[in-house]
């Protein structure tokens, strides 16, 4: 459940990072037009987690192994784009230890962003400001469950908490506390749902297959394709590290009990139930 919930805050995390730097492609993480870019997200990611021992570095590898490698021209731009970024966020990460920082945080998101907003000068397009933001770095630090968001102890790794739209020029304070709320309100709750999700998500296969033998890896390829959201049998076989047949049957077994939905060869299995998740007192406080 752990490694499932951090290739889930890693998949939630790559989709804010596509927002936030403009990037349309590579809509699904394992997608092969995003190689450069997924890549370049691991890496930066990895750098801005702080404990050694985060469920996200295991979780990075089976992305990375997950994926088809990139070729020598992707691994190049995403090198590229790490050198152009990094300096971004060691500032963003630099910033987040500073002591005078609000401790709670709203006030402290809003400060952060304060610190990088580029200018507060209309001109002619109010949005022209949120053109080149580093959100993207801020939501890095954050996904990676940096300590100085002082959410948790560990640290809840909670992409998303802040947005480029809270670098408008034209809003006033009021209306950027009440953005800034509203933004990590939804980002606090999609990280709960995930955590919720986890066990109740175990709890299906474990009503189907209530007797799995002991070497079975039906629970890992279960939870490893939830959290991914889909799946081919050889993004699985290379997630899993185990051999496309063994994939084949676990996906067999899977389709069986109507867990997932048949499909083509060569497209992803996709789960067949939804979990609903929800915490509607959180907004309401």
């Amino acid at each position: 459940m752990r490694a499932g919930l951090a290739i889930r805050t890693i998949v939630r995390a790559w989709t804010q990072y596509r927002t936030d730097r403009g990037i349309s492609a590579g809509a699904h993480i394992l997608d092969i037009d995003g190689n450069a870019q997924r890549n370049a997200f691991l890496s930066l990611l990895s750098s801005a987690i702080q404990h050694t021992n985060s469920p996200l570095r295991e979780a990075i590898k089976t992305v990375r192994s997950a994926a088809v490698p990139p070729i020598a021209s992707e691994a190049e731009e995403a090198h590229e784009i790490i050198a152009a970024s990094q300096a971004t966020l060691t500032d963003v990460n630099s910033a987040l230890d500073r002591p005078e920082l609000p401790r709670d945080l709203l006030p402290r998101s809003l400060e952060i962003q304060r610190l990088f907003a580029y200018s507060d000068s209309l001109d002619e397009d109010p949005l022209a400001a949120t053109a080149h933001t580093p959100c993207w770095a801020i939501n890095i630090a954050a996904a990676a469950g940096h300590a100085g968001f002082h959410i948790g102890d560990p640290a809840l790794p909670c992409p998303g908490l802040v947005q480029r739209r809270l670098f408008r020029a034209d809003l006033n304070p009021d209306e950027r506390r009440q953005i800034g709320l509203e933004i990590i309100l939804e980002a606090l709750h999609e990280a709960l749902c995930d955590i919720a999700v986890q066990p109740r998500t175990a709890a299906v296969l474990n009503r189907e297959f209530p007797n799995p033998r002991s070497n079975s890896r039906l629970m890992q390829a279960w939870m490893t394709l939830c959290a991914f959201g889909g799946l081919t049998t050889a993004q699985l076989a290379r997630a899993l590290s185990t051999t496309k047949a063994g994939a084949a049957k676990q996906l067999s077994q899977l389709t069986t009990l109507q867990l997932i939905t048949p499909t083509g060869k060569f497209l992803p299995h996709k789960p067949a139930i939804q979990i609903p998740i929800a915490f509607p007192q959180l907004h309401h406080d």
